[in-house]
């Protein structure tokens, strides 16, 4: 994700239930200290802490549920945000339409913080009557009707000309089926059909960070057979990843003892992601103790 040209503070309101805690969440994934309802007779003191002192980058949620809310002050509120930070101050207005809103309620049996005496529609009438008028004032606005939270994701960066140029992190571990899978792998491959070092006596006592070793691995004909449908295998995930905003992938390399095929297998993955132009972290699992 690039530093250039990004907003310092961002503002994202809209009727309650469309969303704004997934936008919020969207946003601390690219590194902005986020705060949901915060009271606002307390939010210049924040931007003034966060943002002018700080020089983070700062997103905060109003909607009905503030305490102190009313649709004057929030004019009030985005005016001199945008006089004060001009381009680099930006609000995100969410909507969703009433029918899709009340199921949401209801589906989650949560009340609506305008409803009184339990009447949802009421109160999702009156909240979008309120919002619409702060429409005019967005630089963003998205309807969350149908969309999922990927396409929310997406729209959002999109209309913030975020970018996602570091892409994710990938976290690669060799071990030992003997000692158990790791448990927090999204991918485990077994890698024990290469053929193993450990009964040639010249390299049983060596790891799959020797150059020996690796060479053995390689030059295995199922090495290749396995490690090419892999990096396209890999490619598909990474991307899909990506897309989904998840901030990494954890593959696992596993062999009998984590001490020759998977750690010779999982290096040579590493390398062929850093190459890639992944940000990858390697750990020999077995090596390590």
């Amino acid at each position: 994700m690039t530093e250039v040209n990004l907003p310092s503070f961002i503002l994202i309101t809209g009727q309650a239930g469309a969303g704004h805690s997934t936008a919020l969440k969207i946003l601390e994934d690219e590194g902005y200290v986020t705060v949901d309802n915060l009271p606002m007779a307390l939010v210049d003191q924040l931007v003034a802490i966060e943002v002018e002192t700080g020089r983070r980058k700062l997103a905060i949620c109003i909607d009905a549920r503030t305490s102190g809310f009313d649709k004057v002050a929030l004019e009030r509120l985005i005016k001199n945000s945008k006089s004060k930070f001009d381009d680099a101050a930006k609000v995100i207005h969410l909507s969703a339409s009433r029918n899709e809103l009340a199921r949401r309620y209801q589906s989650t049996r949560r009340t609506h913080p305008l409803a009184k005496n339990n009447v949802i529609e009421e109160a999702i009438l009156f909240d979008q009557e309120q919002m619409l008028q702060i429409v005019p004032f967005a630089d963003v606005a998205i309807d969350t009707t149908s969309i999922s939270p990927t396409a929310l994701r997406q729209a959002l960066l999109d209309g913030l000309q975020i970018s996602d140029e570091e892409g994710i992190t990938v976290e690669l571990m060799s071990f030992a089926y003997k000692n158990g899978v790791p448990d927090n792998a999204d991918y485990v491959f077994d890698v024990r059909f290469l053929r193993n070092p450990h009964w040639e006596p010249e390299l049983r006592e060596k790891t799959g960070e020797d150059k020996s070793v690796m060479d053995y691995i390689t030059s295995d004909q199922g090495f290749e057979m396995f490690f090419e449908p892999l990096k396209k295998i890999s490619e598909l995930v990474l991307e899909r990843a990506r897309k989904d905003g998840r901030p990494y992938v954890r593959i696992a390399f596993g062999c009998t003892g984590g001490k020759h095929r998977s750690v010779a297998v999982s290096k040579s993955f590493a390398l062929w992601l850093s190459k890639d132009g992944h940000n990858v972290s390697l750990v020999h699992r077995e090596l390590a103790q």
